[in-house]
This record gives C-alpha cells, sequence and structure tokens, in this order.
C-alpha cells in the first residue's frame, strides 16, 4: 500500500512526518473502536482476498468501516487509479469526506485518500490544481537526508512499540477481524504449502462442532507468526481407515477447475496427524448450513435466485460443464440443503463430497464408498431410478448427474417455500425438508420413498401462492419439475437450469414493472450482467461470483 511518495526529498520528509503522526495517533484511537462497520466499497487491485460480491460486473466489499483509493497523478496522462478497497482501521478523523478527491496538477505522485460513504471510492472526483511544490537547491539535498534518518529512527522504534501493544496497525487494508465478534473474516493469511509442511505452527484444532459418519468436524484457526491475525477455519478430521476416502476428497478439492472456485467450499491444506489420522483444513462458512440459515430467515425474491444460481454454478463445476477439460467430471451423489453452507455475501458452497465420484473420460475412479451398497445419499433426495434399482449402468457418469439434478430440484423447492416475494401478504411458511409435511417424518425409510415417489408419483405440493400471474414463479415451478422429473433423461442439465434462473429473474422484473409496481433498481441482480457472470470459467477466486450482501441489500 503505497502512500504519498514523491521523488523530491522535500516531499519525503513531509511523508516520513506525517506517516509519524499518523502511526502515533493510532495508538490514541486503536481502542476507540467503530460501530458502524457495514459500508460498502469498491474492490479493484487491492490485497485480499476479502468477502467479495459482484454487482454488473463491479466487484464490492461489505462491512467495511471506510473506503479507500489510491492514484498516481501523471503532468501528461492524468490520474491512474492504482488500488481501491476497505479498510478497517483508519481513524475516522482522517476519513470523514463522502468523497475521493483527485487533485490536478503538472507535478507526478501517488496519492492515498479515504472515505466513509458507501461506494464514495467508486467515483473519484477532480478538483482544483495541484498546489506547487517546493523544490530542493541541490545544496540541501544532504541536510535534508540527515534531517530524515534523525526522524525515521525513532519513529521506526516507535512504531516496533506500538506493534508490540497494538492488536493491528493503523493502515491494516487486509481486513482485520471486527471487535464486535469471535467469527474471522475470510483473509488467507498463510501459503497452502506452508501449512501443509508445517501445520502444528500454524494450525490449532479447537473444539468439536460436527460429529459425522466418515469424519468428526473441529473448529479451529490458521495463525501466522503475527499471532494477532487469525482466520477461522474447519478442519475435518479422518480415521486411519478411513485414509482412501481422505485422498479421493482431497483429490477433488485440489483440482484446477474447482481450487478456485466460489462455489466449492475452499480447501486451505490437508496433511496426515502424529496418530494416522488425516486433516482437511476448509474455509468456515459462520453462518452453518442452508438448512439451519433458512430456518430463522426469509428470502427477497433476488436472493431466492441468487441462491439457485450459486448452488447450480457449484453443482455444474462439479459435473465439469463448464470445465476446459470436460473429460473430468465428479458426481456428488449427496446433494442436500445440509451439504450448502453460507459464508458471508450470502455465498452458498457444496461440500459434503464423501459419496463423490470421480470421473476420468466417462470411466469412474475407484471410490472408498462407491462400491458399497449401504451407502448412499440422505433417503428423502433419492431419484426415483435409485429407488427402484433401475439405474442406467451403461452411461454411468450421466445416470449420476441426473440424480444430482433431481436432488437439485428438491432444494430449490425447499429454498423458494422461504421467499416471502412469492407468498406476498400471507406469512411464509416454516422451513420443511422435501416430503417432510408428506411424511411428517425427518428420517423417512427407502419403503416409505418407495411408496410416495414410485408409486403414488408425488412431489412437493406447491401452496395457492404460486398460482401467481408472475411468469417468473411460473418458470420456477416449471424447472423444479424438469428437474425431478420421473423420466431421468427428460431432466434438465445444470446449464440449462443456470440458465432459466437468469431468465427468471427478468421475468419477475418486467411483471413487476408492467404491474405498475414499485420495484428497487438493485431488485434484478441480474440486471446488466453478462452471460459470462454465470460461466465458471471466469471465476478467478473462491471470493468471487458474489453478489450484494443481506446486511446491505438495502442500500
Amino acid at each position: 500500500m503505497q502512500h504519498v511518495v514523491s521523488k523530491s526529498p522535500r516531499i519525503l520528509l513531509m511523508w516520513l512526518f506525517l506517516n509519524g503522526k499518523v502511526w502515533i495517533s493510532a495508538s490514541e484511537t486503536s481502542d476507540s473502536g467503530d460501530s458502524k462497520g457495514q459500508t460498502v466499497c469498491l474492490f479493484r487491485n487491492s490485497r485480499g482476498p476479502e468477502a467479495q460480491f459482484h454487482v454488473e460486473g463491479l466487484t464490492f466489499v461489505s462491512g467495511c468501516q471506510f473506503c479507500y483509493a489510491t492514484w498516481r497523478v501523471h503532468p501528461s496522462h492524468g490520474f491512474h487509479i492504482l488500488e481501491q478497497g476497505c479498510s478497517r482501521n483508519i481513524s475516522a478523523q482522517e476519513c470523514n469526506s463522502s468523497q475521493c478527491i483527485v487533485p490536478q496538477g503538472e507535478h507526478y505522485d501517488d496519492f492515498f485518500y479515504c472515505c466513509s460513504q458507501h461506494k464514495c471510492n467508486q467515483i473519484l472526483v477532480q478538483v482544483g490544481p495541484l498546489k506547487e511544490e517546493f523544490t530542493f537547491h541541490p545544496g540541501h539535498l544532504l541536510l535534508g537526508l540527515v534531517i530524515a534518518l534523525s526522524i525515521c529512527v525513532p519513529l521506526m522504534v516507535l512504531t516496533s512499540k506500538l506493534r508490540a501493544t497494538r492488536p493491528y496497525a493503523k493502515f491494516d487494508l487486509e481486513g482485520s477481524k471486527p471487535a464486535s465478534t469471535d467469527i474471522s473474516e475470510p483473509l488467507f493469511v498463510v501459503e497452502k504449502v506452508t501449512l501443509e509442511r508445517n501445520p502444528g505452527k500454524y494450525i490449532e484444532i479447537a473444539e468439536v462442532i460436527h460429529n459425522g459418519a466418515f469424519s468428526n468436524i473441529h473448529r479451529g484457526f490458521i495463525r501466522t507468526n503475527n499471532s494477532n491475525k487469525e482466520l477461522n477455519v474447519a478442519i475435518k478430521v479422518f480415521p486411519p481407515k478411513l485414509k482412501e476416502l481422505y485422498d479421493n476428497i482431497k483429490a477433488i478439492l485440489e483440482m484446477g477447475h474447482l481450487q478456485k472456485h466460489s462455489q466449492i467450499l475452499n480447501c486451505f491444506a490437508g496433511y496426515p496427524g502424529l496418530k494416522q489420522e488425516h486433516f482437511i483444513v476448509l474455509e468456515y462458512c459462520p453462518f452453518g448450513t442452508l438448512d439451519t440459515y433458512l430456518r430463522g430467515r426469509t428470502l427477497t425474491w433476488k436472493e431466492l435466485c441468487q441462491i439457485l444460481a450459486q448452488i447450480t454454478q457449484g453443482l455444474a463445476a462439479l459435473h465439469g460443464e463448464y470445465c476446459q477439460t470436460p473429460s473430468v467430471a465428479i458426481c456428488h451423489r449427496d446433494l442436500n440443503s445440509r451439504n450448502i453452507l453460507v459464508t458471508y455475501g450470502l455465498r452458498c458452497c457444496i461440500t459434503g463430497l464423501e459419496l463423490a465420484i470421480i470421473f476420468n473420460r466417462g470411466k469412474p475412479k475407484p471410490s472408498p464408498t462407491s462400491g458399497d451398497g449401504s451407502r448412499h445419499g440422505v433417503i428423502r433426495y433419492l431419484a426415483p431410478e435409485l429407488l427402484d434399482g433401475a439405474l442406467n449402468l451403461r452411461n454411468f457418469q450421466t445416470s449420476l448427474k441426473q440424480v444430482d439434478v433431481y436432488a437439485l430440484g428438491l432444494l430449490f423447492w425447499e429454498v423458494a417455500n422461504r421467499c416471502r416475494d412469492i407468498y406476498q401478504e400471507i406469512p411464509v411458511p416454516l422451513f420443511q425438508l422435501a416430503f417432510e409435511a408428506e411424511l411428517e417424518s425427518k428420517t423417512p425409510s427407502v419403503k416409505q420413498m418407495q411408496i410416495l415417489v414410485l408409486h403414488n408419483k408425488a412431489r412437493p405440493v406447491f401452496s395457492g401462492s404460486w398460482e401467481s400471474v408472475n411468469p417468473g414463479i411460473q418458470l420456477l415451478k416449471e424447472t423444479m419439475a424438469y428437474c425431478w422429473d420421473g423420466d431421468a433423461e427428460a431432466r434438465l442439465t445444470t446449464l440449462g437450469v443456470i440458465e432459466r434462473v437468469r431468465e427468471m429473474d427478468s421475468l419477475w422484473i418486467q411483471h413487476v414493472q408492467i404491474s405498475g409496481l414499485e420495484v428497487r433498481s438493485d431488485q434484478a441482480w441480474t440486471k446488466g450482467v453478462e452471460q459470462k457472470q454465470f460461466e465458471i470459467a471466469s471465476v478467478e477466486s473462491p471470493q468471487l461470483a458474489l453478489l450484494m450482501d443481506r446486511l446491505v441489500s438495502d442500500i
């Protein structure tokens, strides 16, 4: 992060003085805190990664205290933006402006500026010429260097003392841990190779948060040499007898087209333990599973489309639909609302790959779970062809993809049933799992599902509110029906579902506008977004492809 840097030694001297003043003031303000912490900032060319989301091709960061921008002023080429991003540790006294001001002038220089309004660093305002700078006579150079050294050495000593006693430096723009919560922000602090070579130095395992059939999940954190910075993580611990399962999951998460995908749970490291256990360090999602999230919250139509698109994009990534090497595909086999995790920015990540099968050029790779007939996904999500044993084994890969799409349709119903825009003035129903109302059971048997799905050909029921004339709702119902069709070959592909989700949101907005009802400009989360926003090939980091955070959706 560059501050005001000039070729002129006097400017350098002024910078040292001002920077020293900033460091000193940090000790006076670092304990004050800031309750605001919800500013939205444009994020470009900045360090991170941060909890990002996309709106009309631009990347934003939510939960900031202030926004900042750095730029370079050139006498002939105007100004060039270097960085735009999010800060959580700059004094309010220095960031009280509502705009980032770009001075004009004839002098080359680098500038830093911060501001306190939502998206205030998106547009840089040019006002007034740059003031004439002092110029040094050559004879003043030696004197300037002596003065600079006399100031710099004490400041370095003072800075080291302040850093030893304060949790964060004032201009730390990487996104520090909020004082009001124990949930760390998604900040990657140590390289993967370093973690795997020396996990005991950086990774600490804390309490168990879930006991699963294949592994126990612990909460833990990654710590840098500077112990003031931590990253909360989830750590899966596999017993020695499931080493093959550990190897299989790690191999999937480290595939090139999945490693940096926003909708696949990010893997930080995987390593063997001292007691022959094996550990996978995963991204920690503070809002828990999707079913837990939906039990406590309802959704707008925009949020509904956002979640549906993200889940489908993640499944498409597994299926290899957008992959540059489509010969490699993964079938999940256990897609359900408890294997979707929710994190910052209402970002949904697919996890639970214990039953996943890797296909290479159409041939399944041997999996620790693929040959065991007693192991299958959650019973209520099993497709009809699995319930009656009629799975097409001639085209095993395509058949298992169709099984995943069937579960996707049921998952769509669970999410959509919590959308308050669908129910309008009618109270939104409580969250229910698929077929929970029909079976009155959270753990149905295979026999019960065979009677319900095969013999009665039942599917989750749409209430009267779903009979709306809004074409967006009608397309949503139609999409679900195609996904859970009893004929596996009649089901949609993940690419077809993604296209329909884009279309249903546009249809919703058009209907609202034609009906003469008011609609916010941010209601259409796909408005102005090119098709490439929905292509997995365009995703560059685990934090990309996000949309507006719930906390700032009313901005």
